[in-house]
């Protein structure tokens, strides 16, 4: 039997998804939103993980932080004021 496990998302995923990556704090819930054009490592074949980036929070100097991969700006936004992606759609 094969196990398929799944990739970590990476940047290039970012960018195979739209390009907008959402950011938020997990202390402080304070959070930002990043675009191809704002953040250029957001490209194609950049395999970096999403998981493995430097995020420090500007507010609260945290580097515990959640993301999500927004398809529109409208969610990405929606995500940072603190809604919950998986209860979308429903």
């Amino acid at each position: 039997m094969i196990h398929h496990m799944k990739m970590p998302d990476s940047l290039h995923t970012v960018f195979m998804m739209g390009g907008i990556l959402a950011v938020r704090c997990k202390q402080c819930r304070q959070g930002g939103v990043f675009t191809s054009q704002s953040m250029p490592s957001i490209v194609r074949g950049n395999m970096t993980t999403v998981a493995s980036l430097p995020f420090v929070c500007s507010h609260c100097k945290s580097r515990d932080y959640e993301t999500f991969i927004a398809r529109t700006m409208e969610q990405a936004h929606a995500f940072v004021a603190g809604g919950d992606p998986a209860s979308w759609g429903k």
